[in-house]
């Protein structure tokens, strides 16, 4: 879990200081780890979410979207940031996918309301 928290805060303060341009460069650079994966998708996520309960202030979808990238990718997973939109009512949302599919959300409301505007 400190590894989880450790993430959530380093997103927080990449996206407090340096707006969305900066969080969308720092996980647009961050390459998958070549080790072997000595967890599950499951689990890690799971440690985000408990991590997430422990940090001092509520992060939204892009903050602990970028933060559970970043962890799944040093375990060596290829997981992606998605940032969509819906236009009527606008709203905007992120997610993360591994291998086309959403890990983080429910699949079948997100592919039914968002367009994919960016993926990272």
């Amino acid at each position: 879990m400190s590894r989880a928290w450790f993430r959530l805060a380093v997103v927080d303060a990449v996206a407090s200081i340096g707006g969305f341009a900066r969080l969308h460069r720092f996980i647009r650079r961050l390459a998958p780890r070549r080790r072997r994966q000595t967890r599950t998708v499951e689990e890690i996520r799971a440690a985000l979410d408990r991590a997430a309960v422990y940090y001092p202030r509520e992060l939204y979808c892009l903050r602990r979207s970028a933060a559970l990238t970043w962890l799944l990718r040093t375990y060596g997973y290829p997981a992606e940031l998605i940032i969509g939109a819906c236009v009527t009512p606008f709203l905007a949302h992120a997610w993360v996918e591994l291998d086309g599919r959403i890990i983080n959300d429910d699949e079948q409301r997100i592919r039914g309301t968002y367009a994919v505007l960016e993926r990272c």
